[in-house]
């Protein structure tokens, strides 16, 4: 469940990344953006426990119904004032509650 997670997260990334600028692959022996990102999931992996997972899930889903709602509606929510909860859904699964 972990991997898949993850490797959504990255297929993500790099679908925004390859839509904004192209693959960023840089000469010289530099880290192209998919190497990048995964060696940034490798470090991460020990750390993404499935209760973590879980909660970026559940806060990512929210905010692609809120970008959803914004296509469909008038009303125009700042989804990107939602982001930071998706660094806080992660800490608040380590918290002990």
């Amino acid at each position: 469940m972990i991997i898949f997670c993850l490797g959504t997260i990255i297929n993500v990334v790099l679908i925004i990344a390859g839509a904004m600028s192209g693959m960023l692959s840089i000469d010289g022996g530099k880290l192209t953006s998919g190497q990048s990102m995964t060696l940034l999931a490798s470090l991460l992996k020990p750390y993404a426990t499935d209760l973590a997972m879980s909660y970026l899930t559940m806060v990512g889903s929210i905010v692609i119904f809120c970008i959803g709602l914004n296509m469909v509606f008038d009303k125009k929510m700042r989804v990107a004032n939602l982001m930071p909860a998706l660094i806080i859904a992660v800490i608040a699964a380590f918290l002990p509650i």
